[in-house]
């Protein structure tokens, strides 16, 4: 279901998250770009057949419900250009085996960057740029060998760039600028 870049407003409806009807076969919820505020519904974690979450650029505050984490068909989570507070769980992935794309950028999500990534082992890109999230960058997120995108811009991330990430075969986008972060050689196919 795409019901993007139309003028909705107020909140995203809650029998989004039912799981009945032709609802509960939903692969696909994109409703971006639009007016909606308020938090996200935890009743979209029912969802158990969805592929794509998309709710880039509304006006959505809270945290990210901890449900939407445990939908194992989950391949994208687009949640990029809210208002978005809170932490990421540390065992963000252990549900998640199919993930794909995580795309946080331009909220207000704070903490560490948990080394429970490491175990989405389908992930292509993750992007948590601009940001508030802060420590290092776990090192962990060298095991993520399909990894073609990283950006970890504009947050808080302070120590050391892994020097492993150069080793990311098919790593093709990086993009650390605007944290306090130092460097030492970063591998052989860094470039």
């Amino acid at each position: 279901m795409d019901l993007g870049y139309n003028n909705f407003s107020g909140e995203i409806p809650m029998w989004f998250g039912f799981n009945s009807g032709f609802i509960s076969k939903l692969e696909t919820l994109s409703v971006r770009n639009n007016l909606l505020q308020g938090g996200i519904p935890k009743e979209i974690g029912n969802l158990e057949n969805l592929k794509d979450l998309i709710l880039f650029e509304n006006q959505l505050t809270g945290s990210i419900p901890l449900s939407i984490f445990n939908i194992s068909s989950l391949e994208l989570l687009g949640l990029s250009g809210n208002q978005l507070t809170g932490s990421l769980p540390v065992d963000i992935c252990r549900r998640l085996g199919r993930i794909k794309r995580i795309s946080l950028v331009s909220n207000h999500l704070s903490g560490y960057i948990p080394s429970g990534l490491s175990n989405c082992t389908e992930l292509s890109e993750l992007s948590l740029a601009y940001n508030n999230f802060s420590g290092n960058i776990p090192p962990e997120i060298i095991n993520l060998e399909r990894l073609e995108l990283l950006s970890l811009g504009g947050n808080n991330l302070q120590g050391v760039i892994p020097r492993e990430i150069g080793n990311l075969q098919k790593l093709k986008v990086l993009y650390l600028q605007f944290n306090r972060l130092s460097v030492t050689n970063l591998g052989a196919t860094a470039t």
